[in-house]
């Protein structure tokens, strides 16, 4: 029994199609039959019905959030009449998994043609903070978080780009948002921070920029006094908490372009610290 594409090649026996054979579908098959012994032979013929198997897409690793239980996994069709069986016993397009482990699911399709899709599912949470740690007043501003959890996490800063280190050095003054992600998916944990800094410099020209040495935030200090002096020694200004900052005069006369000290103590989470150094008034 041989297979051919046309009729003429069947009835003279060219052409002979191999047995592994890439068709078309509603593609047209002859059949030659022949008697070895008497060379006496008879033609039929068929049409090739291409059946499309179910398309499975399913990832290999699924993950199991262990704040978001359970994990929803859908094999559903675009075709209708399709068949389920899941290694859970499940027999419907979706199902929920509230264990890690190894499955499968086989989808049949009205025609027969089936497809398995083998997955395995794993733990893993979102972040949970232990500690946060920011080194104000200092020469590098660091903060530095410490969390805990199950999944394996980067961190970010500001939507900058996800570093492996949970420590960020050289943070500006002010404001910020880390977030904490986890690279397996589960839900991101995001915090504020703040950044105290002392001013290493002002410029009081009334352009809006710059034009009182203050500490960013200090309203949100639990307690701060820093009293300023010239180089003589001279009191000048208090900064406290609720101060707008010092804009750089002394009874309303702008002071010169020079070097500036201050000392004082800044209380944050009930800590107090001291704090001496000097700055620049620049004009």
């Amino acid at each position: 029994m041989r297979y051919y594409n046309t009729l003429e090649n069947a009835q003279n026996a060219t052409d002979t199609l191999s047995y592994i054979y890439n068709s078309q579908h509603n593609e047209l098959i002859y059949v030659r039959i022949e008697n070895n012994t008497t060379g006496c032979y008879s033609i039929t013929n068929f049409n090739i019905i291409l059946q499309q198997y179910p398309v499975l897409n399913l990832d290999p690793v699924m993950v199991l959030c262990e704040n978001d239980i359970p994990l929803m996994v859908n094999a559903q069709q675009t075709t209708n009449n399709n068949t389920y069986l899941w290694s859970t016993g499940a027999t419907t397009a979706v199902i929920d998994i509230n264990e890690i482990g190894n499955y499968w699911v086989i989808v049949t399709s009205e025609n027969g043609c089936t497809s398995e899709n083998y997955f395995e599912v794993i733990s893993s949470s979102s972040a949970e903070i232990t500690t946060i740690s920011v080194s104000n007043f200092s020469p590098l501003n660091i903060i530095s978080i410490v969390v805990q959890g199950n999944g394996e996490y980067v961190y970010s800063l500001d939507n900058g780009n996800p570093q492996n280190s949970s420590t960020f050095i050289n943070v500006a003054a002010g404001p910020h948002t880390l977030e904490v992600i986890d690279i397996n998916g589960c839900e991101s944990l995001s915090i504020e921070v703040f950044v105290f800094e002392v001013p290493k410099f002002f410029t009081p020209n009334n352009d809006a920029k710059n034009d009182f040495w203050e500490i960013k935030g200090a309203n949100q200090l639990e307690y701060l006094e820093l009293n300023i002096f010239d180089r003589f020694g001279k009191f000048i200004f208090t900064l406290n908490k609720n101060s707008r900052g010092w804009d750089g005069t002394l009874n309303n006369i702008n002071l010169p372009s020079t070097d500036y000290w201050y000392k004082g103590s800044v209380v944050i989470n009930a800590q107090k610290t001291i704090l001496k150094g000097h700055f620049a008034l620049i004009r």
